[in-house]
């Protein structure tokens, strides 16, 4: 028979149920769409979540610290600006890469409750052992990262960078073969470890001269060194005039440094980490420098300054 033979029967489109599948299909979707949109209750900033769904649009971000865990609404952020009483600016690792291979670096808002938990997880101890130390390292501190600093002169060559941890009013150089010393700024005192022998020394750092020596002027002026916003401060001398910006939270004393200079003290007293220092002479020119090339606020460990009680202290006789 020819396809014009009028005993064939006519090839019909697609059925009526295939059409109401594929309505239903739709109908199923644009619910969906609405429920999630309209129908969920949207958590605000540090509110419970499960999903990025259950966020609102201040905090769209769903972040847990385990896949079996629930988490919390977050969302990005610029540290070390705290997004929240209880919820820190912290800068994490994302799942991305950039162009040349590295893990691409955010600030995200994180709960200080989460830091603490991962920061007891680490240890393995909740914390007990920590509190066992010859040095009083606090459960948190307003501020704490990874310091990278540099020395200019006028008519020299920058000096070396060099790098160290902050937590709080505590400083450290990053380990060597087992050594470390961490500086105790409130107390001027830097102690010598040598995780190996399990051993320690602590030294007090002698003062150039008194913190009331100096007169502190806080302007309103605000400038920004290592990608961070600080504050300008004017440290005043007899014969020597400064100009500091710094980050309230935290303080820096060179644990190589066998004087602390009246400025560097009355910063320590003030829990004021200075991202640039600088001097300058009677007709105002600068004559030298002390600046900061990186500053990467990120939480630290409690044990990286912790001197364990059973070491021995080998200054004792």
């Amino acid at each position: 028979m020819s396809e014009l033979d009028p005993d064939v029967p006519e090839k019909k489109g697609p059925g009526l149920l295939r059409k109401v599948l594929v309505v239903a299909a739709v109908l199923a979707c644009a619910g969906f769409w609405i429920w999630t949109r309209y129908g969920v209750t949207k958590q605000p900033l540090g509110g419970p979540c499960s999903w990025a769904i259950d966020c609102g649009k201040d905090a769209p971000r769903c972040m847990r610290p385990d896949v079996d865990e629930p988490g919390i609404c977050s969302r990005a952020c610029v540290p070390p600006e705290d997004c929240a009483p209880g919820i820190r600016c912290v800068e994490v690792e994302l799942d991305t890469r950039d162009d040349n291979g590295a893990y691409v670096k955010e600030g995200t808002c994180v709960p200080q409750t989460f830091l603490d938990a991962r920061k007891a997880k680490a240890r393995g101890d909740a914390g007990t052992k920590v509190a066992d130390s010859v040095l009083d390292v606090p459960e948190s501190v307003p501020l704490e990262g990874e310091l990278t600093v540099r020395t200019e002169k006028k008519g020299a060559p920058p000096g070396p960078e060099k790098t160290w941890l902050v937590r709080g009013t505590l400083v450290r150089t990053p380990e060597t073969e087992g050594l470390r010393k961490i500086v105790d700024t409130a107390a001027l005192r830097v102690f010598s470890v040598d995780d190996k022998k399990h051993t320690f020394g602590a030294t007090a750092l002698a003062s150039s001269g008194a913190a009331d020596d100096v007169t502190v002027n806080k302007t309103d002026r605000k400038d920004r060194v290592a990608e961070r916003d600080c504050e300008v401060w004017e440290l005043v001398e007899k014969k020597t005039k400064r100009e500091a910006c710094v980050l309230l939270g935290a303080a820096f004393v060179d644990p190589g440094i066998a004087m602390v200079p009246a400025w560097t003290k009355e910063l320590s007293v003030r829990s004021a980490l200075a991202l640039r220092v600088v001097e300058l002479d009677a007709k105002g020119q600068e004559t030298s420098r002390i600046e900061a090339t990186r500053w990467i606020p990120r939480p630290l460990e409690r044990a990286l300054f912790t001197i364990p009680k059973s070491y021995k202290n080998a200054a004792a006789r």
